[in-house]
């Protein structure tokens, strides 16, 4: 076999750049754009998009622009080499869990996730800093050096990663955010299904640049409705004299028709109390329907005819009113309603003891007939004390049992149950990712809400390690994955329900692969013994095994079983779908194993055979045992 038929991995977020161009329409909602003659492609735009660098340009026309925009595109373009490392001692049950926790930028993150999660994610709720001009917000292009007082301060967490306090004093106080929301939710976009939905908190400060950035990258169109959430009640501090006890949530579909085709959001379920089947009706249970409707003047008379008791002979007739705004007629129109007397749907009465009123029948509605089975959602729905902040403190405090977080305000569970109920009414396995996670608030709601329904919904959460001055746990990260340990022991000891109480925490960090593009004039003794190995020294098999499921796309939840073959340590993922070694020296034999149960793919290091002869009998070995496998190496 030559060796040019081996895969050699690339160890980079995937490219996608190359993956927008299939379908402009369903890819780049934003460069469809209005003109004098109607709806065009704003080419320009376009360029940009596909573009790795700024393009200049431009005619005027109606869309949304601050400084910074090109840079914002270009950053949600750029590729990145970093990965997510795996830190088993801080997760819970990691080998069956499919919960996901990721410490890092999210910016990061969702670059390094795309091919594994491309459109895959049901459901995604944020709560992003609201910039009310003292927020530490991401500044994905300050470049500042790692220093204690920074580092203190929470200007930089303890990674490296960088934050600023977005002061409203600033110049670019709106474009600085927006520069920040940007790109996020563009890579957020790709990662939703097509019947995806997203869910924004925001307040006044960027609810209407927070409108205009999600109609762009969503399509104006895919907007649902801006929900009105009560944050508060009583008397407050305002000025000029103004209680403000209210923010909002922005909802978007990522593909409009197919939301509405599958019906994917909805209300809570109707209550059918009123219905019964006294009678045995074969058609089931029933209520009884209205029959008498109010009508305007233009339909004035067009369902005025006789109704006849035949047991009682009493003949019927709607009501005569003159008051023209009170007029009322039968509810259906004659053909309909006789129609509905044969199929036995209308009840006479027998005896005039048997009613009371005007009118000796009634009509049967039944339950089977009510199509919609689910009561509509209400903008308001957020607007009672059930959904305020002080409830959202109360939630973290009760996790904890203590009161040490009594000056912070995460979003109560209540709230994130109901966005899940309404949004995963009809898909329980339903994958949620909340990428501005804060205290944990969307892994408690998801995990109450399982255990309620018996469903199997997935999180995904994803935070940047600030540093937390506020309590004893160093970084905000400590704290949210504090919480879902303890609330996760509350639920199980409270509910004894079977669900998923474990989650798989992986961290941000540079590539395992090392920089070897050194000029060969330069190279000494000691950066030939270096590239010996391309892979960093500090790096374990479990570092490498994420990195390679990233680069090929496979999702972090796999089930992943480590077995020990021949003294070499095999991991197999999902059964079959990829099988690893990392060993620097491996024994041949354990291929005729492997190949058993026809991987898809197979990953070794290079350098892990003794020869390139060894290596090349290796893989001649696969393609004879396994033939349909692949084979690559790192």
């Amino acid at each position: 076999m030559n060796k040019k038929e081996v895969e050699k991995l690339d160890m980079k977020s995937m490219n996608i750049l190359t993956e927008k161009t299939k379908k402009l329409s369903e890819l780049f909602p934003n460069v469809i754009v209005e003109s004098e003659k109607g709806i065009k492609i704003d080419f320009e735009l376009l360029k940009q998009e596909i573009s790795s660098d700024i393009v200049e340009g431009g005619k005027e026309r109606y869309q949304l622009t601050w400084p910074g925009k090109k840079e914002a595109i270009l950053e949600a373009n750029r590729q990145t080499n970093r990965t997510l490392r795996p830190d088993i001692k801080k997760s819970v049950n990691f080998e069956t869990t499919n919960n996901l926790y990721i410490e890092g930028d999210n910016l990061e993150v969702l670059k390094i996730i795309q091919e594994s999660y491309l459109n895959s994610i049901n459901v995604i709720y944020i709560d992003p800093p609201y910039n009310t001009g003292s927020d530490f917000i991401y500044n994905d292009k300050f470049s500042i050096n790692k220093n204690e007082e920074l580092t203190n301060s929470g200007q930089i967490d303890s990674n490296g990663n960088q934050l600023i306090a977005n002061y409203s004093s600033l110049g670019r106080f709106h474009s600085n955010w927006i520069s920040m929301i940007y790109p996020r939710l563009k890579l957020a976009r790709n990662l939703l299904t097509e019947d995806g939905l997203i869910f924004i908190s925001i307040d006044d400060n960027e609810l209407y640049n927070l409108k205009k950035v999600c109609d762009e990258i969503f399509g104006e169109h895919n907007f649902i409705c801006n929900f009105i959430r009560k944050t508060s009640f009583g008397e407050k501090t305002a000025k000029p004299n103004i209680n403000k006890h209210q923010d909002y949530i922005l909802c978007y579909a990522k593909m409009i028709d197919v939301i509405q085709a599958k019906d994917t959001i909805n209300g809570e379920a109707k209550e059918f109390e009123s219905y019964s089947n006294p009678d045995n009706d074969p058609n089931g249970d029933w209520t009884k329907d209205s029959y008498l409707i109010k009508i305007d003047t233009g339909r004035y008379g067009y369902a005025r005819y006789p109704i006849h008791n035949p047991y009682l002979n009493i003949t019927h007739y709607p009501p005569v009113y003159y008051d023209e705004n009170n007029r009322k007629q039968w509810h259906y129109v004659e053909e309909t309603f006789r129609q509905m007397e044969k199929n036995g749907q209308v009840v006479y009465y027998k005896n005039k003891e048997d009613y009371v009123g005007e009118y000796s029948f009634f009509i049967k509605k039944y339950k089977k007939d009510i199509d919609k089975k689910n009561n509509n959602i209400s903008t308001l729905c957020f607007d009672d004390n059930n959904y305020v902040n002080a409830i959202g403190t109360r939630d973290i405090i009760n996790a904890f049992n203590e009161n040490e977080f009594s000056n912070s305000y995460p979003k109560p569970v209540n709230l994130i149950r109901k966005i899940i109920q309404y949004s995963t009414w009809k898909n329980k396995e339903a994958i949620i990712m909340d990428f501005f996670s804060g205290s944990g608030t969307t892994a408690e709601a998801i995990m109450r809400e399982n255990a309620v329904d018996g469903g199997n919904r997935k999180f995904i959460l994803v935070q940047l390690p600030e540093i937390n001055g506020k309590s004893k746990y160093k970084t905000i990260c400590d704290i949210g994955e504090e919480r879902i340990r303890r609330v996760a022991k509350k639920i199980k000891e409270e509910t004894n329900a079977n669900i998923d109480y474990g989650f798989r925490v992986y961290r941000v960090d540079s590539s395992n692969m090392k920089d070897i593009y050194y000029e060969p004039s330069k190279l000494d003794q000691k950066q030939l013994d270096i590239l010996e190995t391309n892979i960093k020294e500090d790096r374990t098999s479990e570092d490498l095994l994420v990195q390679v499921m990233l680069n090929l796309g496979l999702t972090l939840d796999l089930n992943i079983e480590e077995k020990n073959m021949l003294n070499n340590k095999v991991y197999f993922i999902e059964k079959n779908s990829l099988v690893a070694c990392f060993d620097n020296k491996i024994d041949i034999d354990i291929l005729d194993e492997i190949c058993k149960i026809k991987p898809l793919k197979i990953v070794f290091r290079e350098n892990s055979f003794n020869s390139d002869s060894e290596k090349i009998n290796a893989y001649e070995r696969i393609r004879r045992l396994s033939p349909k496998t692949g084979i690559s190496v790192i």
